[in-house]
């Protein structure tokens, strides 16, 4: 998620700033594109106004043929106010007349400087030759936008280039960032395990960083250590109890609710006659000449929570069938669950 997240944003990043860059180019080609074509036509038309009003078609072709090698330039014309081409960069069109659409509104038009067209493959522009203030013809150049174009490509190929190369350095990067990050929670999940098997002498590494994972090691370190002083604790606790248990000249019995032995003491051991390794698992009531009561037993202490004096005969391995009285608590945990059940028995 960490790299599809720093690549993908650092690509769409990238990818906007490319295409708002080639976005601008393309404004501010357009601009000079604009400007280069109103410039020429405004030129061609100063330079053509004697000629005009001399009415000299010689001397005003001269002046179009000196434009010929204008870059970008598709033609350049002089036309009367009736629409006769007076001069073109095209000698064979002078004498035509336009009645093309676009050429009809220029004739019609009553500003200094008229656009016919204006798009992404060129520009076409007139400017008036006035008289006073009357046009007496018009100067129109279009120039063509095929290098512009060219220009806009080549951004955009070097653009692309740009946002796919940011793109493998911040994939490189990510992945940089990704696997640090990974070794140290892997660290940390390595202890987790260690600690799940058992083993919490275990601590994780901290790395100096003071940054967040160091906290959260540091904060897993004293959990840790918490955990080892409670088990210690828990260990010496069970350790005297179980002395206790062995110290009591009674025989106890730890049961399970449904009658198996899960603990017992030396006493226990010697009234039934055989070992611990033999008794632990075994069910209760097989220790005793009359099954069926000690299940009774079991079934009391369930119902009401305890049983009192119980009389049962003891099966030892020897033949031996010693009287018992039991006293049987429940054994019960912090939500009040039963846990185990609690035989104590006196000769």
């Amino acid at each position: 998620q960490i790299i599809l997240v720093f690549v993908l944003g650092f690509m769409l990043l990238s990818g906007a700033f490319v295409a708002h860059n080639v976005q601008e180019q393309d404004d501010n080609l357009a601009r000079e594109s604009r400007q280069a074509a109103a410039g020429l036509a405004h030129t061609l038309a100063v330079s053509s106004r004697s000629w005009v009003l001399a009415n000299d078609v010689a001397g005003l072709q001269e002046v179009v043929d000196a434009v010929q090698r204008y870059p970008g330039l598709r033609y350049a014309m002089v036309i009367s106010p009736s629409g006769r081409v007076m001069a073109h960069t095209d000698p064979s069109k002078v004498g035509l007349f336009l009645s093309d659409p676009l050429s009809q509104a220029l004739l019609n038009a009553a500003t200094p400087a008229f656009t016919l067209n204006d798009s992404a493959a060129g520009i076409d522009l007139a400017a008036a030759i006035q008289a006073g203030n009357r046009p007496v013809a018009w100067a129109r150049v279009a120039l063509g936008r095929d290098g512009i174009q060219a220009d806009l490509r080549q951004i955009r190929v070097h653009g692309a280039l740009f946002v796919f190369a940011s793109t493998v350095l911040a994939l490189l990067a990510a992945l940089y960032i990704a696997q640090r990050l990974g070794q140290r929670v892997g660290g940390l999940v390595h202890v987790a395990e260690e600690v799940g098997e058992g083993h919490l002498d275990v601590r994780a590494t901290v790395s100096g960083r003071h940054d967040e994972i160091d906290t959260l090691a540091e904060s897993f370190n004293r959990m840790l250590t918490s955990l080892a002083d409670n088990a210690q604790a828990l260990q010496t606790a069970s350790a005297y109890s179980k002395r206790l248990i062995e110290a009591n000249l009674d025989p106890l019995w730890v049961i399970t609710p449904d009658g198996r032995i899960t603990d017992l003491n030396q006493a226990a051991e010697r009234v039934t006659g055989r070992s611990r390794d033999v008794l632990i698992g075994s069910l209760f009531a097989e220790a005793f000449t009359e099954p069926d009561r000690a299940r009774d037993l079991c079934e009391q202490v369930m119902r009401e929570g305890i049983a009192q004096d119980y009389p049962l005969q003891v099966a030892d391995a020897a033949g031996h069938h010693p009287y018992v009285r039991n006293n049987a608590p429940l054994l019960r945990g912090p939500d009040e669950a039963v846990i185990d059940v609690l035989v104590a028995a006196r000769d």
